[in-house]
């Protein structure tokens, strides 16, 4: 199961670096109940919570994302 968990959390990190969807809209199709259970767990997983990234220009990331 932490496979699959960290593979729908890598899904959401391409479709927030793509920033053509909503954070709630990526929440929900990562099988998240709300956009703040997921904004808990990216942020454990990525070490930057989903709006900070969606809002950055070039973002970098720590030694967490790889």
């Amino acid at each position: 199961m932490e496979y699959v968990r960290k593979r729908r959390l890598s899904n959401a990190l391409e479709a927030l670096l793509q920033g053509k969807m909503k954070i709630i809209d990526i929440a929900l199709e990562a099988g998240y109940e709300s956009q703040e259970a997921f904004t808990r767990a990216f942020q454990k997983q990525f070490d930057i919570t989903p709006g900070k990234l969606a809002k950055a220009k070039n973002p970098i990331f720590g030694p967490s994302f790889r």
